[in-house]
């Protein structure tokens, strides 16, 4: 079996689309908070890029690449309860 069977490219394309308008709706920058390094714990980072509005920066230390500053969790939960996004998903399993 292939990737395009499994997942068709417009499917796919689509899934994208709507988890993009998804996160501009839920994630608005309000109240972001810088966190300190996920593998090592230190507080000393460098803006490696951004993507679709969210930061990536990489540990001084250990070199960890990871998301900050981070949204609040309520703004992961609206996310991940009742979004767009997830009316596409389920298509995006095996066809028989």
């Amino acid at each position: 079996m292939r990737e395009h069977e499994i997942r068709p490219e417009a499917l796919l394309k689509k899934y994208i689309e709507l988890s993009s308008q998804d996160a501009q709706k839920c994630f608005q920058n309000n109240s972001r908070q810088l966190i300190q390094c996920i593998a090592c714990d230190n507080l000393k980072t460098s803006f490696q890029f951004e993507k679709d509005g969210f930061g990536y920066v990489q540990c001084n230390n250990c070199k960890t690449l990871f998301q900050s500053p981070r949204p609040p969790i309520s703004e992961f939960e609206a996310f991940i309860g009742n979004q767009n996004h997830h009316v596409i998903g389920p298509k995006f399993s095996f066809q028989q």
